[in-house]
């Protein structure tokens, strides 16, 4: 999907969500985590702290979040 970055699905114990981690291709570096916020009733990406992203990988990103909101429509 991404050149840069890759979505890793990690355990989210005793939840009906997905929890994914946000990781660097090349050297495998996480750079933060997407998982759901129940307050705004959505997926939100939360970033590493000292992590830096263009505007290439902040899209991958945003449409990765898209993606799994689309999953979780359907029936």
């Amino acid at each position: 999907m991404s050149e840069w970055i890759e979505f890793n699905e990690i355990p989210n114990e005793g939840k009906k969500t997905r929890k994914f981690q946000v990781v660097n291709k090349n050297h495998g570096f996480p750079l933060g985590d997407i998982s759901f916020f129940p307050r705004w009733r959505q997926y939100v990406f939360i970033p590493a702290p000292g992590t830096v992203f263009s505007n290439g990988c902040l899209s991958d990103i945003y449409e990765f979040i898209k993606s799994l909101k689309r999953k979780e429509a359907k029936p």
